[in-house]
């Protein structure tokens, strides 16, 4: 049921209070998303006690990984190694690697150790790849068949991975050495006759990345060709992931983030509950180039003296022409970044959209 402000008082009030078994059987006809929502309203031992009854449920992994990283960071900060270790467990390797890039790296390394090996090895097959590149954000478990299957050879193949699956969207061809050949629609799959092979039902060549390309291309395909995942491949052209709709979405969203914080001139870590050193740390130097550009504007002013002591009315026409000028400036600011952020204005088009 969707979260109001009644349902996060009587939560909160329960938590509070102690009445955890309750608290249970409100949370457990919430949904996760809806449940993140609470942690804004509550206090940090509340918090904390909100986790612990999730975890009790075994529900607390993919509730705090819709949260915001400064609430999460916050979180994560009072739990133990050992709990934040179960909960790192519970999600995908993609998923985990959001949860560690909030804790500090000495502590970083004592979870990866106790961590299953089976775990670590898959969380540490996506660091090797940039922060920004498709190989980091990308799932590792997908379903795959052979195209000389049939579509009833290739279900039964897929009921034995589909537990693992994190992309139910698609089912993608491979070859005996792991390349891509091609991909089949989960809904043609099972709607076509049992005995057409894959290679028949597969679409060949399907849009792919490199493990190396900038995540963002990969949402700009998603975007553009309505694909609701994207598999991710080597040189070689070797299926080593996919990156799931939800992913994509996440990308979309920081990538559109990044891009407005640029405009301001703020870095993309600052946040409204940021300390307010951090705040002033990542301000200062662009209200300092603000102020700086104030001083000339009033330099021309300042040179222009003469003429405004004779013609006095100038005076009254200055700001109209300064709130102007200033708000033209934002129109094209907000038009250019906007193009530059959905890839309509490439480094060639650009005296074009100056003039």
């Amino acid at each position: 049921m969707p979260m109001t402000q009644t349902h996060s008082d009587y939560v909160r009030k329960l938590i509070s209070s102690g009445a955890k078994s309750r608290a249970i059987l409100v949370l457990e006809k919430m949904h996760p998303a809806d449940i993140a929502d609470l942690f804004g309203t509550l206090t940090p031992s509340e918090s904390t006690g909100l986790v612990e009854i999730l975890h009790s449920q075994k529900i607390a992994n993919k509730v705090l990984v819709e949260l915001p990283e400064g609430i999460l960071h916050d979180i994560l900060e009072r739990l133990d190694d050992e709990m934040t270790a179960e909960l790192l467990a519970g999600l995908e390797p993609n998923e985990a690697l959001a949860f560690l890039e909030v804790i500090p790296e000495e502590r970083r390394d004592v979870l990866m150790n106790i961590l299953s090996p089976l775990k670590r090895n898959r969380i540490e097959q996506l660091l090797i790849y940039p922060e920004d590149s498709a190989g980091y954000c990308m799932s590792t478990s997908y379903m795959s068949v052979k195209a000389d299957l049939t579509a009833a050879q290739a279900v039964e193949v897929i009921r034995e991975q589909s537990e693992d699956v994190d992309v139910p969207f698609y089912v993608y061809v491979t070859d005996d050495d792991g390349r891509l050949s091609g991909v089949v629609p989960l809904r043609r799959l099972v709607t076509c006759p049992q005995n057409t092979t894959i290679r028949k039902l597969m679409m060949a060549d399907p849009f792919t990345v490199n493990v190396n390309s900038d995540r963002e291309d990969a949402a700009l395909l998603a975007r553009k060709y309505d694909i609701m995942a994207i598999p991710v491949v080597d040189d070689n052209h070797r299926l080593v992931g996919v990156i799931p709709g939800d992913s994509l979405f996440d990308v979309i969203e920081e990538e559109a983030t990044e891009d407005m914080y640029r405009m301001a001139g703020l870095s993309e870590d600052d946040r409204i509950f940021s300390p307010v050193s951090t705040a002033f740390r990542q301000r200062f130097p662009w209200v300092w180039v603000n102020l700086f550009t104030a001083f000339i504007a009033s330099l021309v002013i300042r040179a222009f003296q003469g003429t405004i002591e004779s013609v006095a009315m100038l005076v009254a026409f200055m700001p109209i022409v300064a709130g102007m000028g200033g708000n033209t400036g934002n129109q094209s600011l907000i038009v250019i970044t906007r193009g530059i952020a959905l890839g309509e204005m490439e480094f060639s088009s650009s005296l074009k959209a100056i003039f």
